[in-house]
């Protein structure tokens, strides 16, 4: 590719990007939706547990019962014939857990609150199993996911934090973050696509040291067409990648001075060798 064909390139990719920012931001806007959302649907949980609550103290439910089991776990709440049925709340003994909330022949339905020594969910339930919004914490490294599932299944918009900081927020497929999104770490801020828990396809990098990259990631590294701005030395690469550094043809600017450079695995060389080099990939 000639440099003048393969600025063009970067050029379009950085169009495909701004065009796509529209996208982005919806899923961010409908990510801040559901953090409302689980706020209040936790709220929700909290005043529907109290107002129970206040009605069994009362004697104002008729179907309440409190059963003990011979194996150690036990119930208590709302019945209906041989099911629970209503609000009530389930505590295991292997592992040591508990279920309290909204029932629907003998399953989680509605609002509910499980936990465990692994963890905790609240959030909505559906025969069974998280269905819609919910919040869940794991406590061995303290992550914590606010956001939709389908059968058991993160799916759709979602926000995780991390013990260390981080955070991502965006879409997910199969509990697995593709799609839209925005990764907030100690290194900077990436919003763009992502593949398989990484970022892959078109991004921006903003650094935490003010540098930025806009253009193509694959496996969460700098590859194919793209453009690296430092801004402390007023200084740009804009061409072509390869796992993670320049690879091919660009163009470097340093302080509004523009000319061509060519690299081999992030080593710049003459347009001579890059030539050969490429012509010797083509044979082999």
């Amino acid at each position: 590719m000639g440099n003048s064909a393969c600025c063009q390139a970067v050029c379009d990719k950085s169009n495909e990007i701004l065009n796509d920012e529209r996208a982005l931001e919806d899923s961010l806007d409908r990510v801040d939706q559901i953090a409302v959302k689980v706020k209040q649907l936790q709220e929700d949980y909290d005043t529907k547990r109290a107002q129970y609550g206040d009605r069994v103290k009362a004697k104002q439910v008729n179907n309440h019962v409190a059963r003990a089991n011979p194996n150690g776990t036990s119930y208590e709440g709302q019945m209906s014939g041989n099911f629970k049925s209503g609000w009530g709340k389930y505590t295991y003994v292997d592992p040591a857990g508990f279920y309290e909330g909204e029932w629907e022949e003998n399953r989680a339905h509605g609002l509910g609150w499980f936990k465990d020594t692994a963890g905790e969910y609240k959030g909505n339930w559906l025969a069974g199993e998280k269905h819609g919004l919910g919040c869940e914490t794991w406590f061995d490294d303290e992550t914590v996911f606010k956001g939709n599932y389908v059968k058991g299944v993160k799916q759709g918009d979602g926000v995780y934090q991390w013990s260390d900081g981080s955070s991502y927020e965006g879409q997910l497929r199969d509990n697995v973050i593709c799609g839209h999104g925005r990764l907030t770490d100690d290194e900077g801020v990436y919003v763009g696509e992502f593949l398989d828990n990484a970022q892959h396809g078109q991004g921006k990098w903003q650094y935490s040291n003010g540098d930025f990259y806009v253009g193509q990631f694959v496996d969460s590294l700098r590859h194919g067409e793209g453009t690296l701005s430092w801004t402390r030395e007023n200084k740009q690469y804009s061409g072509q990648w390869a796992q993670g550094v320049p690879h091919g043809v660009g163009k470097v600017t340093v302080r509004d001075v523009e000319k061509s450079a060519y690299y081999i695995n992030g080593k710049s060389c003459t347009q001579e060798n890059w030539m050969r080099h490429a012509a010797s990939q083509k044979q082999a």
